[in-house]
């Protein structure tokens, strides 16, 4: 029998002033498109906004369309931007821009300052900006545009064919032309003459300036995305290569104590002769985070459906697949998988989706690529999340946490709660053959020199098993205080 072994470390430092953060239920989507603003980097969604923020036939629409469309009803999507082709530079003008219309129309002779801020500032300004025509907001953004495009040789390369747009959370943008990293940043600032507009009409001093961005690979897009808001468990991808899948599911795998789903079409999947195919990689790399899921149908959201029907109310309680889906096909539509395929795909550790019966779609098996359920990876992560959060509780709530035995036996005490709970859950075992067990030093056994460091590392303080069908996947915590 395979052993796999996966070390936990619960990182959890006296009197940490932030406070860990999980939510098992929110898929992040990463896409190209620039309705989730670079400089916000995310966006998330409900079965009600999604349908007034997105646009209609667009992948952050059709993802959360059938997200939301399963029978269990899903709080909400993240939607992530990744910069697949280069962006462009851009100033969101300050939150205090959106004061009435008549006031914008009460301006007849409006200037400002647009600055390039690459090196030795280039600098354009506009003057006699009139809005007396404006009969709604949207006219602003068409009447600033035509002001700047109508700079016969500007001194900023590619002013004159920029233009003003409100982007998807309504924000009043100047949207650079050029992109990329060396377009540098603009920003907006007092004219030298006229009557200004970049205080308050603009609310230019409260603005963002946006960069240009080059090309990323997903790995940067997520790692960005993290960095601002890492509550997310699940990853979805669209727009990829293989090449970037395999990296993408090696990074998560080193990284990340998330999972990734990856929807993969190519036909190698089903030749068990060749072995190029992203299951069979991330099969033969036993990478357990990674679920590959296969499909004919290109331009479905299937792994937005087994995501959407996937959210059981206390983690590690309901299988990842084995649920009837809305809005899928099964992966061999229009061919049908024959029994080799389905051989083939099994062992290279693809899951899929079969129809069983009229209009009856579920997904079938629900492992990820080094054979583990999803079930329980996600059970694992709760586990993780649910140690590290109550410890940190438990610190923050008691006046002394020390190095005695106290503070060690309160300690040992969550672990092993929430392990009892792990285990009635079906996400941990605990029989003769692969016991639970927590060790736990007693206060004098701790050295002078650890306590003089005021680090206190326990090796192996609990080492179990996941209760896996195939493997014995063990795992052991390593608590750092």
């Amino acid at each position: 029998m395979a052993e796999f072994s996966d070390h936990i470390d619960f990182q959890t430092i006296l009197q940490t002033s932030v406070a860990p953060e999980v939510s098992l239920s929110t898929q992040l989507l990463l896409v190209d498109d620039d309705q989730i603003p670079i400089d916000t980097r995310y966006r998330f969604f409900t079965q009600d906004s999604y349908k007034t923020d997105l646009t209609s036939g667009t992948v952050p629409y059709d993802y959360s369309q059938k997200y939301f469309s399963q029978a269990l009803v899903a709080p909400l999507v993240m939607i992530g931007r990744w910069a697949k082709v280069a962006t462009n530079p851009s100033f969101v003008c300050g939150p205090n821009y959106e004061t009435t219309l008549a006031t914008w129309v009460a301006e007849t002779a409006g200037s400002f300052k647009v600055v390039d801020n690459a090196g030795t500032p280039n600098e354009d300004e506009v003057t006699g900006v009139s809005f007396a025509a404006a009969t709604s907001l949207a006219q602003v953004a068409t009447i600033l545009t035509a002001a700047i495009q109508a700079i016969a040789t500007p001194n900023i390369t590619g002013l004159d064919t920029s233009e003003f747009v409100f982007d998807s959370p309504g924000r009043l943008v100047l949207k650079m032309s050029t992109s990329g990293a060396a377009a540098a940043s603009v920003s907006i600032t007092t004219a030298a003459s006229g009557s200004d507009i970049s205080v308050p009409l603009l609310d230019a001093p409260n603005g963002t300036i946006v960069a240009g961005l080059d090309a990323e690979e997903p790995t940067d897009a997520l790692t960005a995305i993290s960095a601002i808001d890492n509550s997310y468990t699940n990853i979805h991808i669209r727009g990829e290569s293989a090449a970037q899948q395999l990296a993408l599911a090696a990074y998560v795998e080193a990284t990340k104590d998330k999972l990734l789903d990856l929807w993969v079409s190519d036909a190698a999947a089903k030749n068990a002769a060749l072995e190029t195919d992203i299951g069979f990689l991330t099969k033969a790399a036993g990478y357990t985070q990674t679920n590959c899921i296969y499909s004919e149908r290109t331009t479905e959201y299937g792994d937005a459906c087994a995501a959407g029907r996937f959210l059981p109310a206390a983690p590690g309680t309901a299988m990842f697949s084995w649920n009837k889906l809305v809005g899928v096909n099964e992966s061999g539509n229009p061919n049908p998988l024959s029994a080799s395929d389905r051989v083939a795909l099994e062992a290279k550790g693809y899951s899929w989706f079969e129809t069983y019966s009229t209009g009856d779609t579920i997904l079938y098996n629900g492992l990820t690529a080094g054979g583990i359920e999803k079930r329980v990876m996600i059970g694992k992560i709760w586990f993780d999340a649910k140690n590290t959060n109550d410890i940190w509780t438990y610190q923050i709530n008691t006046p002394l946490v020390a190095f005695d035995n106290p503070s060690l036996t309160a300690i040992e005490g969550i672990i092993r709660t929430n392990a009892t709970e792990a285990i009635s859950r079906g996400i941990l075992v605990d029989t003769v053959d692969r016991p639970f067990t927590l060790n736990f030093p007693d206060a004098d056994d701790i050295t002078q020199a650890q306590r003089a460091s005021h680090t206190l590392t326990v090796l192996e303080a609990y080492k179990g098993y996941l209760n896996s069908e195939v493997h014995d996947y063990q795992i052991t915590g390593t608590w750092t205080i």
